[in-house]
């Protein structure tokens, strides 16, 4: 049979295999082998193991190898020592209960990764000592429970009188085992947290080729604790013996040597033999040559575990980061359930119970404690550190005062004591170890927000300020970044096909500090600045945005920010609004129209504004200005405020004409008539929108004439003239796609579905929704994408595919609220009103008009004519349905629970 063995699949993989995925074959398995141990006489396999199993297309399991199988009774003429049956070695006579072990056998090693101890070597040992060496497989896979710990050990049973009876009542124990919880008790064998990671380590120290492994990690992660864990449960695998060797307090170079030969010469050369180095830092160098030197090859014995911030650089060396414990994200820090199941929050809670026992985890403190683990990192010394100091102080005051150990530890001498006292010390010590290039870019380096890239860094970074600087220096700076990673003071992480050096807050909070003490932050904080200026303006034409760009300004969304606080704070007014320029798109796109408003608005209010330009510097100074403008009121009009809008648009306008500039003047009379059409302004909207027309087709401007015809088909739209309406999107359509303007390409296909659906053509309308939510989904279009939903799902409403449309409605309804968008919000209510009641829910129906009419009232929008039409409809379809005062009790109890508070539950949690 073609195909890979799961032994094969088995051996490629990172970890194990997912527990359930196991059970289903498990249950195939038993399957099997309840219909050959049914025969007359039964059937023996005689050789079950991953080997012996391949996967067919459709994930059926088979079984392969049937060439030994065996009656019961017969003798076994073959077998593999890691699966068999203790009988199956001694000759004995076969019964169906070999089958089982192997079963077991292969289901271990399946879970786990690691082969359990084979019935030989088990026979021998209890023979000798009386114990069995076969551990629970929850020791390899944390995530297995007690229960199939049990499973497992009862059908390893050397004695198969002991096993279970026959595959029935395996089957049954496994389901019973799946059921079970997976416990977990967190002390110095099992760090909390640490599982996965240590079935890792375990699984590389016990590869034969390996002899020496380092864990590497920033100062504070944890890499002591991890270290001695797996250690403690390695003895089984050593019969040599362990030894530790403590090495962080140690400074002389003689001391480290001895201490690290009297320990081997403890270790016992008859069998393999395991000795850790923890804390090497301070004697790294020692450590490496003494290893390189000879001793690897003169002890071939001992398997060698380190920890350590850098690596040591040894051509035999492993490395494997520990990093710090994963925290809850910025959307979750509110849910307790998720709060409790972070390992940062459950380490901080047990380190807190031990000095305040009566302390628990509860709706109150939830929030502050997962704020307190995020800006802490997850580092388990960070948050030892923190849980001693909250019997006498809150979650914010200790943030105080993390950050005043930083500033106090920064004039302090720093002693190898203090590296493991407190984080601050940690870090202070990392710090006084870097050689003067990499702690002058160390401390620069914290000007970046969300970490750089190394083009960013070349550009901002100066290595100048060093008394002995050399001007080829500044070719090193990559070189150095490099040591910082090596060192765990940065990480490197991929992101959008580029490599990122990034900080923990932790250790960026401690280099902020450096850098302001340096006298240098002014000027690397202005290089910061106008290098992002530079960037974002490179291939600025988010016009028509392309995935990989969006996704490099949302990387950079951290500094970009910085710099523009930055900008904004020096007053340097032509450089924020150049910025300002570059990014205003971005935040529509995103959907980030509040964020974007403000920014613009506070850069509108920096001093520099010229009436009357008069010269080069003016003219520039006058027209980003009114780029900005143009931003901001597209920005404002997308939240519902008109009146800003207007004012945006029409100051825009003016500037535009008084520059002379005929393509931004008719831009800005185009996004007037857009803010008269959403008013219901129809004749203003119609003299704004000819006036763009006249003016962009006399400068031969496509795109302007082609979003022209688009407002004015949708004009014309309201006039209930469709066929223009259709002939000038059409034409629009044509205009976009010869410019390869896929933004605008996919709001006009949605106008064209408009149109179809106005015009009875459901079927038509459909297609061209679905192309366009498709293009805006690829675009990230989130605006388009959620009134797309909208329509889309109110057509096929229309269709009778009313459970389709609920679901998609209910998307564009969460959408527009997570935009800002109210009114799309009120049509998205109203729609789902619609569908309510095609699906027979007329008190939900009368939910959705009561939350549509609530906020309507609150922002004081209208609903558009055709819309309002079918709202009256749907009133009195619910009226007749009834009765004048059954509607009229329920409407009244409707308006009752549709306060705002409630309002926000709705738009999260359909009726």
């Amino acid at each position: 049979m073609p195909g890979e063995d799961l032994a094969y699949q088995l051996a490629r993989r990172a970890h194990p295999f997912p527990i359930e995925r196991v059970f289903e074959w498990a249950e195939q398995l038993l399957d099997l082998l309840a219909y050959l141990h049914s025969q007359t006489p039964p059937v023996i396999h005689c050789d079950i193991k991953p080997h012996n199993l391949k996967l067919k297309a459709d994930g059926q399991l088979v079984l392969l190898d049937l060439g030994i199988a065996r009656r019961a009774g017969e003798e076994s003429i073959g077998h593999t020592p890691a699966y068999c049956a203790p009988e199956q070695l001694s000759g004995a006579a076969l019964t169906p209960r070999c089958d089982l072990y192997a079963l077991s056998a292969t289901l271990y090693d399946l879970l786990t990764g690691i082969k359990p101890a084979d019935a030989h070597t088990r026979l021998t040992a209890v023979r000798e000592s009386g114990i069995d060496p076969l551990l629970p497989a929850s020791l390899w896979n944390p995530a297995l429970s007690s229960a199939l710990d049990g499973v497992l050990a009862h059908g390893l049973r050397l004695d198969p009188a002991l096993r279970f009876a026959d595959a029935s009542e395996m089957r049954a124990a496994l389901r019973e085992g799946m059921q079970a919880p997976s416990v977990q008790l967190h002390n110095t064998s099992a760090p909390i947290g640490r599982e996965v990671l240590l079935g890792e380590v375990r699984r590389i120290l016990m590869q034969p080729e390996v002899r020496l492994l380092t864990l590497v990690g920033a100062a504070g992660v944890g890499k002591s604790c991890v270290a001695r864990a797996a250690s403690a449960q390695m003895h089984p695998f050593f019969p040599g013996g362990i030894a530790i060797v403590e090495l962080g307090e140690v400074s002389e170079e003689q001391a480290a040597v001895d201490a690290i030969q009297q320990a081997t010469n403890s270790l016992n050369a008859q069998g393999p033999a395991l000795l850790v180095l923890d804390n090497v830092d301070p004697v790294a160098s020692v450590v490496a040559q003494l290893l390189a030197s000879g001793l690897l090859a003169a002890q071939s014995h001992i398997t060698f575990l380190a920890t350590s911030r850098a690596v040591l650089r040894l051509p035999v060396e492993n490395v494997l980061t520990v990093p710090p414990l994963p925290i809850p994200g910025p959307d979750t820090i509110h849910d307790l359930s998720v709060v409790q199941s972070s390992p940062a929050v459950q380490l901080f809670v047990a380190c807190l119970q031990v000095v305040q026992p009566d302390f628990h985890l509860n709706e109150e403190n939830a929030e502050a404690i997962a704020r307190l683990c995020v800006v802490l990192d997850g580092l388990p010394l960070a948050l030892e550190w923190a849980a001693r100091q909250m019997p006498y102080a809150t979650p914010a005051q200790i943030i105080e005062r993390f950050d005043e150990t930083l500033h106090t530890i920064l004039s302090a001498d720093v002693t190898l004591a203090m590296r493991s006292a407190s984080p601050a010390g940690a870090l202070a010590w990392s710090y006084a170890n870097l050689t003067a290039e990499e702690q002058c870019l160390f401390a620069q380096l914290a000007v970046f927000v969300d970490g750089c890239t190394a083009a960013a860094a070349c550009a901002v970074l100066s290595l100048n300020d060093l008394a002995d600087a050399d001007p080829t220096k500044q070719m090193d700076i990559e070189k150095v970044l490099r040591s910082l990673v090596d060192q765990s003071l940065l990480q490197l992480h991929p992101r959008n096909e580029a490599m990122r050096y990034e900080m923990l807050s932790t250790v960026r909070t401690f280099a902020l500090k450096h850098l302001r003490m340096s006298g240098r932050a002014e000027e690397i904080a202005r290089r910061h600045a106008h290098y992002f200026v530079q960037w974002v303006e490179e291939g600025n034409t988010l016009a028509a945005p392309d995935e990989m760009r969006i996704a490099r300004l949302r990387a950079e969304e951290g500094n970009l920010l910085a710099a523009l606080a930055w900008l904004h704070a020096q007053k340097e007014t032509m450089m924020a609004l150049r910025l300002c320029v570059a990014l205003w798109r971005f935040w529509e796109v995103r959907g980030a129209y509040r964020t974007g408003l403000a920014w613009l608005e506070q850069v509108l209010a920096l001093p520099g504004h010229c009436s009357s330009p008069g010269n080069e510097a003016e003219e520039e100074h006058a027209r980003l200005r009114a780029r900005v403008l143009m931003g901001a009121a597209a920005l404002a009009r997308n939240l519902s405020q008109y009146a800003a809008a207007h004012r945006y648009f029409a100051a825009a306008l003016e500037i535009y004409r008084t520059l002379q500039d005929e393509t931004g003047a008719a831009t800005a009379l185009n996004g007037l008539g857009t803010v008269a059409f959403y008013q219901e302004e129809t004749d203003v909207a119609i003299y704004y929108f000819s006036e763009a027309l006249t003016l962009h087709r006399s400068l031969g401007n496509s795109r302007g004439i082609a979003a022209a015809l688009n407002n004015l088909a949708t004009l014309a739209e309201g006039r209930s003239d469709y066929l223009h309406a259709k002939h000038l999107h059409e034409e629009a359509l044509a205009l976009f796609r010869s410019m390869n303007d896929t933004v605008n390409e996919a709001y006009t296909l949605g106008n064209l579905g408009v149109v179809a659906e106005h015009t009875g053509d459901f079927q038509q309308a459909v297609m061209y929704y679905r192309a366009s939510l498709d293009m805006h989904e690829m675009l990230g279009e989130m605006w388009g994408m959620a009134a797309m939903l909208t329509n889309l799902g109110s057509t096929l409403d229309r269709l009778h595919e009313h459970t389709e449309a609920h679901i998609l409605l209910h998307e564009g309804l969460q959408l527009f609220d997570e935009l800002g968008e109210q009114a799309g919000v009120i049509q998205a209510l109203h729609a789902l009103a619609c569908n309510a009641f095609y699906r027979n829910l007329p008190d939900d129906a009368l939910c959705f008009l009561a939350a549509s009419e609530h906020l309507e009232t609150k922002i004081q929008y209208r609903l558009p004519d055709v819309d309002r039409l079918e709202r009256q409809q749907l009133y009195a379809k619910l009226l007749a349905a009834m009765g004048e005062a059954e509607f009229n009790r329920r409407w009244a109890l409707a308006l009752e629970v549709i306060p705002l508070l409630q309002l926000k539950a709705l738009i999260q949690t359909p009726c």
